[in-house]
């Protein structure tokens, strides 16, 4: 459905965007959405689950986790994706359960997973994330633009808009994969008119922006805009991006971090300092070979229909346990995320699209994959496929990535037995070789 909603006349689709826009916020955020925002800005530091907390024995637990009799948290062994992937399929999970919505997630490994979720557990989620943006002055009633992953118009599409209005949720979203320099000017311009205080996205698609404003001259009409600050996700945040984007829109930068599978929520507070919201789940630090490096792992109860115990996040945080932020709050503060840092892919037209991992959603038969480019509108997809893998997931590929890069876009598979890491262990999902020369632009223009 998705794919022809694409295609369809912006008029029709403003439209129809107005009952998804409908769904969405009754999905999200309405009934008891404000209690539970409202619970997070009073309780955010307070854990609410310890390892001695004794695990009830749902129907969903007893499936997934095999478990016959009663459990501590602190009784479970930390599991990663590729065990909680061999989990569901030995207990066939997803046929054993019953459930109507759910989230999806390629995540920084390039490794698929379906995330069964419950109404109540999409607000929680969605209050968590809202109780950050409360904090800084642009909650739910703000007006916000949405730099967004999802693909609302057809690549090919030359001229604007390339937004488009959720009245509900009152915010513009973006489309990320129109950005290059004959189309900045119409971004700011769409700012301007929906009178935008905020934004959202990820980094690497907001440094992009930035860039192209740089590059057009357009910062003073960005300036005089006067958002009042960016948010941002889903990637880790640079020193040198939040600069970067900071000085191009002349307004804070604050950063969030979490996952679909949603047992780790982390924000940016009023003081720059990154607070784990202790009250969303329970999380473990659990300590790395490296000095003041951690990995996280999580534990979601709240989520019934998909409980997640002790789970592996694969990601990694620098932590400091003597640190106590000027804030007031006395909950864990976390110096940096590691990973999530991801390179974007050049189209032929320099149009820049970061965030690929879309790309690899509706493909669960995939272990691993990595995206590498050599030259602009060509890369090699690297793919680690499982036993399940079959001709029509790599149908399924071929059409996402024309979708999302257009039909120009040149691309060969590499089927692989494994995928090379990092020391850390990290599997990074784009490398770009021809984008050296874009980081050493960002570099010298800081410098200036």
């Amino acid at each position: 459905m998705n794919r022809y909603f694409i295609y369809i006349p912006f008029l029709i689709k403003q439209f129809l965007f107005h009952f998804v826009s409908l769904n969405t916020f009754r999905k999200r955020y309405s009934g008891n959405f404000k209690a539970k925002g409202d619970f997070f800005l009073k309780y955010n530091d307070e854990h609410q689950l310890l390892p001695t907390s004794v695990v009830s024995l749902t129907k969903e637990i007893q499936i997934l986790y095999g478990c016959g009799s009663v459990r501590k948290i602190s009784d479970f062994e930390i599991i990663d994706k590729r065990m909680l992937k061999k989990m569901i399929s030995d207990t066939d999970y997803y046929k054993k359960i019953s459930f109507k919505d759910s989230l999806a997630t390629s995540g920084s490994t390039g490794n698929p997973l379906q995330v069964p979720v419950d109404r109540e557990f999409l607000k929680y989620k969605f209050a968590s994330s809202y109780f950050f943006k409360e904090i800084h002055g642009s909650g739910i009633k703000t007006k916000s633009g949405n730099f967004f992953g999802r693909k609302i118009f057809s690549v090919n599409q030359e001229k604007p808009p390339f937004w488009i209005y959720s009245i509900f949720t009152n915010q513009l979203l973006f489309s990320q994969y129109h950005l290059n320099e004959k189309t900045i000017g119409f971004y700011i311009k769409s700012i301007s008119k929906y009178k935008l205080k905020t934004i959202h996205g990820y980094p690497s698609v907001l440094v992009i922006f930035s860039e192209l404003v740089r590059k057009a001259n357009l910062i003073t009409e960005l300036h005089n805009l006067k958002i009042s600050n960016i948010t941002v996700g889903s990637e880790t945040l640079t020193d040198n991006q939040r600069k970067f984007i900071e000085d191009t829109f002349n307004c804070p930068v604050f950063n969030f971090y979490g996952q679909t599978e949603s047992v780790v929520d982390i924000f940016e507070c009023e003081k720059g300092s990154l607070h784990i919201n202790e009250a969303f789940s329970y999380v473990e630090l659990i300590k790395t070979e490296d000095d003041m490096v951690y990995q996280l792992v999580g534990t979601q109860l709240k989520n019934e229909k998909f409980p997640l115990i002790r789970y592996n996040t694969g990601d990694l945080v620098e932590y400091d346990p003597n640190f106590v932020c000027s804030c007031g709050r006395t909950s864990r503060v976390v110096s940096k995320i590691i990973g999530r840092n991801e390179d974007f892919i050049i189209l032929k037209n320099n149009s820049k699209i970061g965030r690929l991992d879309h790309i690899f959603k509706n493909t669960g038969n995939i272990i691993e994959s990595q995206i590498i480019q050599r030259k602009k509108g060509e890369a090699i997809f690297k793919i680690v496929k499982s036993e399940l893998f079959m001709d029509k997931d790599q149908m399924t590929l071929e059409r996402n990535i024309k979708e999302i890069l257009g039909d120009d876009f040149l691309f060969s598979f590499d089927y692989c037995d494994n995928i090379q890491k990092s020391k850390n262990g990290k599997l990074k999902q784009v490398i770009n070789l021809i984008n050296v020369a874009e980081s050493n632009l960002i570099n010298h223009n800081l410098n200036l």
